[in-house]
């Protein structure tokens, strides 16, 4: 009897570290659940995309989305822009580019993407720096905007008084790219109106990546 205990209190031991690895196995799966459905809980994705056409389709889903938000913020336009590889230097180095892949309707006479094509990032250098650094580039004024070409390019070109620039991130958080808020008349957005920004780029993002798994 003193022999069999210890093999009981053994065999009892080893079913309750079992069931303790089943469980946090379980709970760490039910986390990323809950995560994932965080990430793209406000965003209708009915399919995983597999072809140019499902592509058409997240893309109209990212303009839909950021058609919302100027309504919500009042803006005269918004875009998004997104980094890419451009060639290389003499050094070997990749060129780092941007390209404005949407944008909504109105507040220019042209679309911005006629303009913003494989743009090499050193062209709006102070701009961007700010925008992943700080997360947030805000030019209230034209004479506030210390990057010139920016405000060549952006502000009294098209006449936009104000511009916002939210970083994009991936959720490893890698720079993707920034989100541009536009107005033509002089613009503080409120802390409401950045949380608004703020929550959607999350959504953003997961469109992005439902993106990258197109097959072309």
């Amino acid at each position: 009897m003193m022999n069999t205990l210890p093999q009981i209190l053994t065999i009892l031991l080893i079913i309750i570290l079992l069931i303790a690895g089943v469980s946090v196995v379980y709970l760490l799966i039910s986390v990323k659940k809950i995560i994932d459905k965080f990430h793209l809980e406000s965003v209708s994705l009915p399919f995983e995309p597999s072809s140019i056409k499902d592509d058409a389709v997240y893309n109209v889903q990212i303009d839909r989305l950021i058609s919302k938000l100027k309504y919500d913020v009042n803006a005269d336009k918004i875009f998004l822009c997104r980094f890419h590889n451009g060639g290389r230097f003499s050094n070997g180095f990749t060129m780092k580019k941007f390209t404005m892949t949407n944008e909504t309707h109105g507040g220019t006479a042209n679309p911005l993407r006629d303009q913003w094509r494989d743009v090499i990032n050193s062209h709006y250098a102070e701009v961007l720096m700010q925008t992943l650094i700080l997360g947030m580039y805000v030019a209230s004024a034209p004479d506030e905007c210390m990057d010139l070409n920016f405000r060549t390019d952006m502000m009294l070109r098209y006449k936009f008084n104000s511009v916002y620039l939210f970083a994009l991130k991936q959720f490893d958080g890698k720079e993707e790219g920034f989100l541009g808020l536009c107005f033509k008349e002089a613009k503080i957005l409120s802390e409401s109106q950045k949380d608004t920004i703020e929550l959607a780029l999350p959504n953003l993002i997961g469109l992005i990546n439902m993106k990258k798994n197109c097959k072309d």
